[in-house]
């Protein structure tokens, strides 16, 4: 993961180190990929993503309130219901 971070930082071909990513761990690591493509702007595949992580309950997600890397996202009107439905939020 921090190699397709670093990629994304230096403006270089990140989305297929992150489709492989993808194929290696998909739903194990939903979280992550989420972090992945919103750090890289890509906003519905992070929304995608995430929406995994509140169906099974993803560890990861407990982390969503203060991840740096899902910044991108605070300001989409779906942010705070998802919050919610990982249970960061009233």
């Amino acid at each position: 993961m921090g190699e397709i971070l670093l990629t994304i930082a230096n403006d270089g071909d990140w989305q297929p180190m992150a489709l492989a990513y993808e194929e290696k761990h998909g739903y194990l690591n939903a979280y992550q990929l989420a972090e992945i493509y919103a750090y890289g702007g890509e906003t519905e595949t992070a929304f995608k993503w995430l929406s995994h992580t509140a169906t099974y309950r993803d560890p990861g997600s407990s982390w969503s309130g203060i991840s740096q890397l899902l910044r991108p996202l605070h300001a989409d009107p779906r942010w705070p219901a998802y919050l919610k439905s990982v249970g960061l939020t009233d």
